[in-house]
């Protein structure tokens, strides 16, 4: 295995031009360079024209490289552009005294230890001269924790008082840089909205699709409480299902942390994964293998994923999840061999084209740099022992599926998050396990909860199975040297430790001599960065 492996997928060749384009947009607009809009549109017809031509001139193979470098270009062009775009529909000039605007809530209201916190958009803002359009900017609004505040709702539209601006930066080096994370969310900008100066000016009646899906989250939610699930097992039940981890208590999240659970919080690529796995077990079920039958399994599986991503709010987690298990079920349509790992790399091109931002979401690189290490190291770690006990087999199949994950998403949980769990092998084999009958079981409990005896037994079976989940991980929380904490590490050091797995991995796998040296010779550089970067702090 070598570069060329990856190279071989026509996916990651645009993937790779297109995140550089992404970056190089970012570091432009933050040095001053700007863009016009109208550029985008304009070079790309200039190189789509380009590239037609160049088709049809170079169609000898030998050739054919000059095509490609063209094409190279047009993404990291398309990257640079769209990430540009992207900061200039965020980034907002507001007021800098207090200015009198009119917003819609967006989000439910989140209630926080001395405020209520909103998530909302800004439909226009009264100056002290004229009523002026502005382009719909998405805020966060602090509320006093009132009787008045924690009436609001999503959907109510407010006519307020408030000074709108992103936090300032203290401009030390190395610290979080929180303004520059607000706008790759997406917001433009915060405000404290002071008791007295807001008033809701009615209802906002155009209804998005995602208003409805949360509409749908909440009566999932409501029907939890009507089945008499309190406190962390309500909370725990709703993020492993519909995504909602507002109710989660410090407690619960710091002992998920601790275990190295957290990631069964994060409703993502491993709850979609248990869907899928379901639904194609279920549908295989259905006799034939013509045509027809294929495409009608692939498209009730696609459509019962977007009916449950629908249901959870269309998270950008689960939407992200669905879209990549909806390209592995529609590849599965002609006759042949898939390719799991180019799939994956379609996935990421796509989502990337669509929202730049997603590019510095923790939980886009944690998603993909975990599947990405499943489908390259758990196939080759599985086969390194024979295990012929079934349920052993079983066993070894989860473990090495948690250590691949591990692998790949160790050196971004070490940046982020600056702990590692080092019992996340023992957690996972309990935990996993635990997890799918209890997404399972949710998924039975809700048409039964109709029936009430029915929905009230599976209720109660569904509550205990929670209260062992919790039991498990607080178990594994209160073992000694539960996880390494205050590690911290730099980006350099992240692509350094995975340039070291690449090539140790490579030589692994396929003995060659010359991948050892290289890996080894990452380590040293590694480890000569972080005695440096020690003595310096010191």
């Amino acid at each position: 295995m070598s570069l060329f492996y990856f190279y071989r997928h026509t996916a990651f060749r645009l993937l790779v031009p297109l995140a550089a384009g992404i970056l190089c947009g970012d570091y432009m607009y933050v040095e001053g360079v700007q863009l016009s809009s109208r550029f985008l549109p304009v070079a790309a017809f200039i190189f789509l024209s380009a590239l037609v031509v160049l088709y049809r001139v170079f169609r000898r193979y030998s050739s054919q490289w000059v095509f490609g470098l063209f094409v190279y270009l047009f993404f990291l062009l398309f990257g640079v552009c769209r990430q540009h775009i992207r900061l200039q529909q965020t980034v907002v000039g507001f007021p800098a005294s207090e200015t009198l605007y009119r917003v819609v809530i967006t989000d439910q209201p989140v209630r926080k230890e001395r405020s209520i916190l909103c998530r909302a958009c800004v439909s226009e803002r009264k100056d002290s001269l004229s009523l002026k359009r502005m382009d719909a900017p998405s805020v966060l609004l602090y509320f006093p924790p009132d009787s008045a505040s924690k009436a609001i709702r999503r959907g109510h539209e407010l006519l307020l008082s408030a000074r709108l601006a992103l936090p300032a930066h203290d401009g030390k080096p190395g610290a979080f840089d929180y303004p520059r994370y607000l706008i790759r969310k997406g917001i433009s900008g915060a405000g404290f909205v002071s008791a007295g100066k807001w008033q809701v000016a009615g209802y906002h009646p155009r209804r998005s699709m995602q208003d409805r899906a949360f509409d749908c989250r909440d009566n999932v939610l409501e029907l939890y409480r009507d089945l008499g699930f309190r406190a962390d097992h309500y909370a725990v039940l709703s993020a492993l299902t519909v995504g909602y981890k507002d109710e989660l208590s410090e407690s619960i999240r710091e002992s998920f942390s601790v275990s190295g659970a957290s990631h069964v919080l994060a409703l993502s690529g491993l709850h979609i994964g248990f869907l899928y796995v379901l639904l194609f077990f279920l549908l295989k079920r259905i006799p034939g293998s013509s045509t027809g039958t294929r495409v009608f399994r692939v498209a009730t599986t696609v459509i019962l994923l977007w009916g449950f991503a629908f249901l959870t709010g269309l998270s950008p987690s689960v939407v992200r999840s669905v879209v990549m298990f909806s390209l592995v079920g529609l590849s599965q349509l002609p006759a042949g061999r898939t390719v799991p790992l180019n799939t994956l790399f379609v996935a990421a091109t796509g989502m990337l084209a669509y929202d730049p931002f997603w590019l510095y979401d923790v939980g886009f690189q944690l998603s993909f740099a975990a599947v990405a290490s499943i489908l390259l190291v758990q196939p080759w770690l599985y086969r390194r022992f024979t295990v012929r006990n079934r349920f052993l087999n079983k066993l070894w199949g989860l473990a090495t599926v948690s250590i691949a994950a591990q692998v790949g998403t160790a050196p971004l949980v070490l940046l982020y998050f600056s702990r590692f769990p080092v019992h996340f092998l023992l957690t996972n084999i309990l935990v996993v396990p635990l997890v799918t009958v209890i997404i399972y079981a949710a998924i039975v409990m809700l048409p039964l909860s109709f029936i009430p005896v029915a929905g009230q037994l599976m209720a109660y079976g569904l509550d205990i199975l929670l209260e062992l989940l919790v039991a498990v991980v607080r178990g594994v929380e209160r073992l000694p040297f539960a996880s390494i904490d205050c590690v911290r590490v730099c980006h350099a050091e992240v692509l350094l430790f995975y340039a070291a797995l690449l090539f140790l991995g490579w030589y692994m796998v396929r003995r060659r001599p010359r991948f050892l040296p290289a890996g080894l010779s990452v380590l040293l550089v590694l480890s000569v960065y972080r005695v440096c970067m020690y003595v310096q702090d010191m």
